[in-house]
């Protein structure tokens, strides 16, 4: 039967995971997971890791509601909880979703712009969007949860031998291991059920070019068209995009009931 093997949330979009034993779920996601947001003041558009590769070197850590950024070791900055009743509201286009936030401050934005050598500012994510409120998080652009299988993982690696290569680099929040490679793009329409939660499988990841990045430098590894193919084959098509694991949901009964994964557990699979 299958098993959780490791668990990774990223508090900061585009920026390094943090790895974790044990993580709780709520109807948007993981909670903890793609919390705040790099954007673009002009337009409104998130900041990606592609545009802006120096992302992939923040290092987040999120603990009772502040966020702190380091980088090499050092601390980069600290930004306290954010008051939703206080702070400026704004619209973040995500993925092609207008993502409810509120604005992090003048401060986080000078630090955060010097870094990246441009204009940005930050955002945390509305709570009633976290919650699974405005579009229903098995319709977002950016669903739920993305599942990848270990599997799967080592057959790519094998495909590029040479390339720095971990499951991170698909910024998976779940890896899975005892399934087939691919098995898991069987389980869309399925159900994964372990002792604590209940996760419905609702499409197959697409990846992008973000997957071409080492996941912490940014480094390009100049081998993804290789693997793009590869993984077309593997899906029986060619759909232009890659395919690389499944995009998840939690299933929760109420906006504010919570569910958790720990390292370790079975999952069935119905």
């Amino acid at each position: 039967m299958p098993e959780i093997a490791k668990l990774t949330y990223f508090p900061l979009t585009g920026a390094q995971g943090v790895d974790a034993d044990h993580v709780l779920l709520r109807p948007g996601g993981v909670v903890g997971d793609h919390e705040y947001v790099l954007y673009n003041p002009a337009n409104g558009q998130r900041v990606s890791e592609k545009e802006r590769h120096q992302l992939l070197q923040l290092q987040p850590i999120l603990a009772e509601g502040c966020l702190w950024l380091y980088r090499e070791g050092q601390e980069l900055l600290e930004v306290p909880p954010i008051r939703e009743d206080m702070a400026p509201e704004v619209t973040v286009h995500e993925f092609d979703d207008p993502t409810p936030c509120y604005d992090a401050g003048n401060k986080a934005a000078r630090v955060l712009s010097e870094f990246v050598g441009d204009a940005v500012r930050l955002a945390v994510k509305s709570q009633a969007w976290l919650h699974g409120g405005g579009i229903p998080p098995v319709f977002r652009r950016n669903a739920a949860m993305h599942i990848a299988v270990a599997e799967s993982v080592a057959d790519l690696r094998a495909q590029a031998p040479a390339a720095s290569f971990d499951y991170r680099r698909f910024r998976a929040q779940v890896l899975v291991e005892g399934e087939e490679p691919y098995g898991e793009l069987g389980w869309v329409g399925r159900t994964l059920v372990s002792r604590q939660s209940v996760i419905d499988v609702v499409r197959e990841a697409k990846r992008c070019i973000v997957t071409a990045l080492e996941p912490q430098t940014g480094e390009n590894l100049k081998d993804v068209p290789k693997l793009f193919k590869y993984l077309n084959e593997q899906a029986g098509r060619l759909t232009g995009k890659a395919v690389f694991g499944v995009y998840g949901a939690p299933r929760l009964q109420s906006p504010h009931q919570i569910a958790a994964l720990s390292v370790g557990e079975s999952l069935a699979i119905y």
